[in-house]
């Protein structure tokens, strides 16, 4: 938890820093002492950028979904807890793991960008384990989706060295492509549920 904690307190209190740190883009101080020169964005690490793989940073996320999970489970006090649990615990992790996947995309097609899906997916797991802490709150989905984005912009900005309007390019465009791809498999995923409860 030591590390989930640090991460969590980092992002809350200066993502841009945070990011920039991992990517051994700052300096001596913000590395905690270390100057080796890195840039996570081209896949050399330095000290403190060796701490974030795909495993930690989805590590750091399913906690924080676990954390969510409980929360919206003891205040809604659902009929079914286990199911209902699984259910928003899968999807608060399926959910950044299609973001990721969509962006990544994306910026492959139609951006002269090359960066490990790895770190990409890191950006994204982060941003997401952050603001899912507050995502089970009803009111809080108003400040929690704008928040999410923009520390996902964060991450692209500062930790992989995208220009903001590449960045806010990206992510525009991921929303829309999420938005069409879920309108087009409402219907089908509804087709599918009925013949499940006519058997």
């Amino acid at each position: 938890m030591g590390v989930y904690l640090t991460t969590l307190l980092a992002m809350l209190k200066g993502p841009g820093t945070y990011f920039k740190a991992l990517a051994g883009l700052s300096d001596r101080e913000s590395l905690g002492g270390d100057d080796r020169p890195g840039n996570w964005a081209d896949g050399k690490t330095d000290h403190q950028a060796k701490w974030l793989t795909v495993k930690k940073s989805l590590g750091f996320l399913a906690v924080s979904c676990v954390i969510s999970t409980m929360a919206a489970l003891a205040t809604n006090d659902p009929i079914n807890p286990l199911k209902e649990g699984a259910v928003y615990f899968l999807n608060s992790m399926g959910m950044a793991l299609v973001a990721a996947g969509f962006g990544f995309m994306i910026m492959t097609m139609f951006m002269k960008k090359k960066v490990p899906f790895a770190h990409f997916l890191s950006i994204y797991a982060l941003a997401w384990g952050t603001t899912v802490l507050v995502a089970w709150i009803p009111w809080a989905v108003w400040m929690a989706e704008p928040w999410k984005w923009w520390l996902i912009g964060t991450g692209l900005t500062a930790g992989l060295g995208f220009k903001t309007r590449h960045a806010v390019a990206l992510l525009v465009s991921s929303i829309v492509v999420m938005i069409i791809f879920f309108s087009t498999m409402l219907p089908a995923v509804n087709y599918f549920k009925a013949a499940v409860a006519a058997l």
